[in-house]
């Protein structure tokens, strides 16, 4: 039998974990990230370079699209994975995924990497 003074109770949480609590309510988030929580990020994160471009380019919020992406093989892994969320999201009608160029002009950086964009708006 151990008494209160001879126990000792030590709450460790792991990096990864974040805990948060409020009252007897306790939740703890895994902060890892996996590929696909990856692969969707580098996505969503596309999506917003498109869309600027659209804007740039004056195009209607209907406006249906082409779209060339030129980026590296692990990316375009993760595209592909997404590509009818991405598709869906742009309103692109087609999607071609390349590799990038070295010398590619006109290129956006997407959670550090550089990406090649060509954005064709479609005739009605």
């Amino acid at each position: 039998v151990f008494g209160p003074d001879e126990v000792l109770l030590e709450e460790i949480v792991p990096e990864y974990l974040q805990l948060n609590q409020e009252g007897d309510l306790r939740i703890a988030l895994d902060k890892r990230l996996n590929d696909e929580l990856l692969a969707e990020g580098y996505t969503r994160e596309l999506v917003n370079k498109v869309q600027n471009r659209r804007k740039s380019m004056d195009l209607e919020v209907t406006q249906r699209i082409e779209l060339a992406v030129g980026c590296d093989r692990e990316l375009r892994a993760s595209l592909e994975r997404y590509k009818d969320l991405l598709a869906r999201e742009v309103l692109a009608v087609d999607i071609e995924l390349h590799e990038l160029n070295i010398g590619a002009n006109d290129t956006v950086d997407v959670n550090d990497r550089k990406v090649w964009l060509d954005v064709k708006p479609l005739t009605e």
